[in-house]
C-alpha cells in the first residue's frame, strides 16, 4: 500500500469517527467553509513529519497531525458551549477505545486530543459560537 493510500485511510477513518458523533450536521474535509449548519466538523491534516527507522533506510516512522475543528452555534452561550464540549470528548473517547482507527491494513496509533483549545464568539445574528479545535497525532510506518 503506497504511502498516499494509507494517509487517504486515516483521514478516512478519523472522518467516519466524527460523523459517528451523535448530532453532527455536516463533516468535512479541508474545506474552511461547510454547510452552514450547527454543529460542524472540520477534518484537516495540519501537518507531518517522517524520521528513518533503521539505518538502510528502508521504512519510515510517520506521525501526521489532524485537527478536528469542532463549530457550535446558538442562541444561549452556556448550552453552545456544552455541546462543542461534548463532541469534543466524544470523540477522544472514540479514538482512546480504539488507538488503531479500526485500520486493520497497517500498523496505526492514534494520540487524541495532543492538544486542544477553545475559540468564541457572537455571530451578527446574536447567535454565540464556540469553535473548539483537538489536535489528534497518529503515528504509523510506511
Amino acid at each position: 500500500m503506497s504511502t498516499i493510500e494509507r494517509f487517504n485511510t486515516v483521514e478516512k477513518a478519523l472522518v467516519d469517527i466524527a460523523k459517528s458523533v451523535q448530532g453532527i450536521q455536516s463533516v468535512s474535509v479541508a474545506e474552511h467553509s461547510g454547510v452552514d449548519v450547527f454543529p460542524r466538523i472540520h477534518v484537516w491534516a495540519r501537518r507531518g513529519r517522517s524520521q528513518d527507522l533503521k539505518v538502510s533506510g528502508t521504512k519510515r516512522q510517520h506521525r501526521w497531525t489532524f485537527e478536528y475543528v469542532i463549530e457550535t452555534m446558538g442562541g444561549e452561550p452556556r448550552k453552545s458551549y456544552e455541546e462543542a464540549k461534548r463532541i469534543h470528548w466524544a470523540i477522544y473517547d472514540t479514538i482512546m477505545a480504539d488507538r488503531t482507527l479500526g485500520i486493520k491494513e497497517f500498523t496505526v496509533f492514534a494520540h487524541p486530543s495532543a492538544e486542544f483549545e477553545r475559540v468564541e464568539g457572537r455571530a451578527g445574528t446574536g447567535d454565540y459560537g464556540h469553535m473548539w479545535i483537538q489536535r489528534v497525532e497518529v503515528e504509523l510506518e510506511a
